[in-house]
């Protein structure tokens, strides 16, 4: 008779140290700040196709948009802003800085979490350095994302993009 290896537990990011668990390897900030880079690339390209692979397949707004008349799926508002705006008038400028962004996780959000959080995935918010165009607001003055860890990479599953007049 051959014992057959049990299977092992789902990975997780932390656990108790109690029985047998499987960690994943962390991923590092720059894995985070590489979502945002893409975000902001995704406008400043006006690739709405870019910007759709980095939404996890349930994204939603965390937040109603600040938009009337779009609607609330993520990317029929950003394509409606690429449509609307002319993003490459921000070529060559800095949109934000990375040592600027909060990161939280589950346990840091405890009083002020999002209802679609879950344990492992991490909350970002972004402070925009260069928002505007003239009077075009092309980016809020914040970005908050939900990444959540998805086949070894992180994508957005909720997003606030709140506009300011």
């Amino acid at each position: 008779m051959i014992d057959l290896p049990s299977a092992l537990p789902h990975a997780a990011d932390r656990a108790d140290g109690r029985g047998v668990v499987t960690l994943r390897e962390p991923l590092t900030r720059d894995a985070l700040i590489s979502v945002v880079r893409a975000y902001t690339q995704g406008f400043l390209k006006e690739d709405a196709g870019a910007l759709q692979t980095l939404l996890a397949p349930d994204a939603t707004f965390l937040s109603p948009p600040q938009t009337p008349g779009t609607g609330n799926n993520i990317i029929d508002v950003w394509n409606n802003r690429i449509r609307s705006f002319d993003y490459t008038k921000l070529a060559g400028a800095e949109i934000f800085r990375a040592d600027k962004i909060e990161v939280l996780t589950f346990e840091d959000t405890k009083d002020v979490r999002p209802a679609s959080m879950r344990p492992g995935d991490v909350f970002l918010i972004v402070p925009i350095q260069t928002p505007r165009v003239g009077t075009d607001a092309l980016f809020p003055e914040k970005v908050s994302m939900l990444l959540r860890r998805e086949k070894g990479r992180y994508v957005i599953a909720g997003l606030s993009e709140d506009f300011t007049p």
